[in-house]
C-alpha cells in the first residue's frame, strides 16, 4: 500500500487548483464551465456537441445539461447540421456574446492577476509542464 499523502498527486493537485479557480470566478459572476463554452463556440463559430465536449474536456452528458441551460437562457441555440440531420450544432446568440464579453473581461483580469503574481517566467513554465503532461496522458 502506498503510504504518500493525497497532497503529493498532481492529479489531486490540479483539481484542487481548478476547483479554487472556478469557485473565484463564479463568485466574480462567472461560471467557469459556461464561460469555457461560450469561448470555445466563439472561437470556432460554432461546433457539434460531440466537438464541444471534446475541446472543454467535459463528458457529453454534462455538457448537454450545462447547454440545455444556456440555451434557456438564450445564450446559444441549437441549428440542424447542414451535413448531417442526426447532429445538430450550436451557436452563440447576440445575447450570450454580450455576456461572454463581460465574462471574457473578468477572467483576462483575473488572469493578468495570477501572471502578476508569479511573475512571466513561472507562469509559462506552469503553463509548458501542464501542457507537457497533458500530452504524455493523452
Amino acid at each position: 500500500m502506498n503510504d504518500r499523502p493525497i497532497n503529493e498527486y498532481l492529479a489531486h493537485l490540479i483539481a484542487q487548483a481548478n476547483r479554487q479557480l472556478s469557485r473565484q470566478l463564479t463568485e466574480e459572476g462567472v461560471p467557469l464551465d459556461q464561460w469555457r463554452i461560450l469561448k470555445i463556440l466563439i472561437d470556432t463559430n460554432g461546433l457539434s456537441m460531440g466537438e464541444a465536449a471534446d475541446l472543454v474536456a467535459m463528458n457529453s452528458w454534462t455538457l448537454t445539461k450545462i447547454i440545455d441551460r444556456m440555451v434557456s437562457e438564450a445564450l446559444v441555440y441549437r441549428i440542424p447540421d447542414p451535413d448531417d440531420r442526426r447532429k445538430v450544432r450550436l451557436a452563440v446568440s447576440e445575447k450570450g456574446r454580450s455576456l461572454f464579453a463581460r465574462q471574457n473581461a473578468l477572467v483576462s483580469e483575473h488572469q493578468t492577476n495570477l501572471e502578476n503574481s508569479y511573475g512571466d517566467k513561472q507562469t509559462q513554465q506552469l503553463k509548458s509542464l501542464l501542457e507537457s503532461f497533458i500530452r504524455q496522458i493523452s
